[in-house]
């Protein structure tokens, strides 16, 4: 026969971690969950159990009365001892049984839509010649000018794009060779990538081979009221770009100081990638 012993919840039965007799049952109250001891394992090695435990059984009911005695036909019949003792308790639930696998992932959604992009905001570097404007031999020197700035702002983590624009009022010094622009905020050109490579033949040349080396996105034009064309710039070095030009029925060829030197107006952007 099982003996209870009741310490009380399951976090005393944890603390006291102690060892039940064979048979012994130990009861957690809040949980329901019960142990049954061995008489060796201490309560934390032992297993809970599954099954509710059999209540004590009920006494014995009291033998019936004595028997009456002999009349004339016989004494009445004693009376019939009272029933068996009353049923033992429910034992405790026993342990939950293990969870049910996980079903499956249901289908994703549509993708919403794109966003729409966003740009950093322009800024203005200065004029042309406080970036750097060069040349392949000698520098020239700006006059007076009505309109002369460059300006950039960034598109992607190393894609930028930069705006030049030149309107001349008096002339100043030309200078010698073709025309060198610098990159506004120390930014360079990555030179590796095919569609900006660095190209620093044919100065002074007019040749269509030029066109060859143009960075696709640049456009803009050029004149000196007289003549005029569309721009395009080419990667010269690391941080410096010419600017070529396409005059209708004249040349193809940089700009320099033989060819639209200062007497002339531009604008031209164009996006690159940096390094």
């Amino acid at each position: 026969m099982h003996t209870f012993k009741v310490l009380g919840y399951a976090a005393q039965w944890t603390a006291a971690n102690s060892v039940l007799g064979s048979g012994e049952i130990g009861i957690e109250l809040d949980t329901g969950f019960f142990k049954v001891g061995d008489g060796v394992s201490q309560w934390s090695s032992l297993a809970y159990s599954s099954s509710g435990v059999t209540g004590a059984t009920g006494s014995q009911g009291m033998v019936g009365g004595a028997t009456g005695m002999t009349g004339s036909a016989g004494g009445a019949t004693g009376m019939t001892g009272s029933a068996g003792g009353a049923t033992g308790s429910t034992g405790a639930n026993g342990s939950a049984g293990t969870t049910g696998s996980t079903g499956a992932n249901g289908s994703f959604g549509s993708t919403g839509s794109t966003g729409p992009a966003t740009f950093g905001t322009w800024i203005s570097a200065g004029t042309i010649q406080s970036v750097g404007w060069g040349a392949t031999t000698t520098a020239p020197t700006v006059g007076t000018t009505r309109r002369n700035n460059i300006s950039y702002r960034q598109l992607g983590p190393k894609e930028w794009e930069v705006a030049l624009t030149y309107e001349v009022l008096t002339l100043g010094t030309l200078g010698s060779g073709d025309y060198l622009f610098t990159l506004p905020n120390s930014l360079q050109f990555d030179t590796t990538l095919p569609f900006q490579p660095a190209y620093t033949s044919n100065i002074g040349a007019n040749t269509w081979a030029l066109a060859g080396f143009i960075i696709p996105s640049g456009s803009g034009v050029i004149n000196n009221g007289g003549v005029g064309g569309q721009v395009y710039p080419i990667v010269y070095d690391s941080n410096r770009y010419r600017i070529l030009t396409t005059t209708y029925g004249t040349a193809v060829q940089c700009w320099s100081h033989n060819f639209y030197g200062l007497t002339s107006t531009c604008e031209m952007t164009f996006k690159f990638t940096s390094t």
